[in-house]
């Protein structure tokens, strides 16, 4: 599958907050250079690990078998054990509040202001950050800012990447994301379960660089 048919494929039923036909317009952050730049949304997170594991573990009960295997009652309970481990490690799944939840907690212990919040009507979560002044929309640049934001995922999502784009209007093969011809570097991740799907983005909006970080239910 080429990034084309990927980006498009996986960016189907995610409406970006806040765009029309280019990135939406700042709403007082700050543009000074900062190594913790601020984001839109002040909500906090009470995950207290840096890079949790975010999964969430279906509890399963496998009943007693030692009476109708005949099973002595030590080795019932091993049985029991272990098919209870089976069960649980195939229910193994990921949500979007939930790597939401971890990546705030990065965020927060990162020392950014910048937080996950929910959209109910896109229902995806996301956030916004704004970096300094821009005047160089190169691949070099554009990156660095999108990798400042991604690098708050939790792990487990930046194990599975699934692309990592320089989208230029000048290109053959430019994806036009927003409407009008904008430059952007764009990472895609899904979670090991392929359930959610994670995707940040920077850009330019009126001489700014901001960065947008979306994390959502995958398309069955």
């Amino acid at each position: 599958m080429t990034a084309k048919t990927t980006i498009l494929a996986l960016l189907a039923s995610v409406t970006l907050a806040g765009c029309g036909c280019a990135p939406a317009k700042s709403t007082g952050q700050s543009t000074a250079e900062s190594s913790h730049a601020t984001g839109l949304s002040t909500s906090e997170s009470s995950a207290e690990s840096s890079h949790a594991t975010g999964l969430s573990i279906s509890e399963s009960s496998v009943e007693d078998s030692s009476h109708a295997s005949g099973l002595s009652s030590s080795a019932a309970e091993s049985t029991d054990i272990e098919s209870s481990e089976s069960v649980s490690q195939e229910e193994l799944t990921y949500t979007p509040e939930q790597v939401a939840t971890d990546a705030n907690a990065n965020l927060e212990a990162e020392g950014y202001a910048a937080r996950l919040t929910y959209d109910s009507d896109a229902e995806q979560w996301w956030t916004r950050m704004a970096f300094a002044s821009a005047e160089d929309h190169s691949e070099e640049k554009l990156s660095h800012y999108a990798g400042i934001i991604t690098a708050m995922l939790p792990d487990y999502m930046l194990d599975n990447e699934l692309e990592a784009v320089y989208g230029d209007p000048e290109a053959p093969d430019y994806d036009d994301i927003f409407g009008s011809p904008v430059y952007y570097y764009l990472y895609l991740y899904q979670s090991p379960d392929a359930n959610v799907m994670a995707w940040v983005m920077s850009y330019i909006n009126s001489g700014v660089y901001f960065a947008d970080m979306y994390v959502y239910q995958a398309v069955a």
